[in-house]
């Protein structure tokens, strides 16, 4: 699992430790997350600012991230 492989499979900027944004709610993303069943591919786990000891996992796609980060 790797971030790179994010990048590549979703065109995002995603970088382990990278400040996001989902739906208003400011966070970081901690590591990728392999998607074994279906048709395949990644998630990111996200640890936001309003919930330290929780994990979440999102969809690369729909995370905001800074604007001055290429993918």
């Amino acid at each position: 699992m790797s971030m790179q492989a994010v990048r590549d499979h979703y065109q995002v900027p995603a970088k382990q430790r990278m400040r996001v944004e989902l739906d208003g709610r400011p966070g970081v993303i901690v590591k990728p997350v392999q998607i074994l069943s279906g048709c395949g591919g990644w998630l990111l786990q996200v640890r936001f600012d309003d919930d330290p000891d929780g994990w979440h996992t999102a969809d690369p796609t729909v995370l905001t991230y800074p604007a001055d980060v290429r993918a």
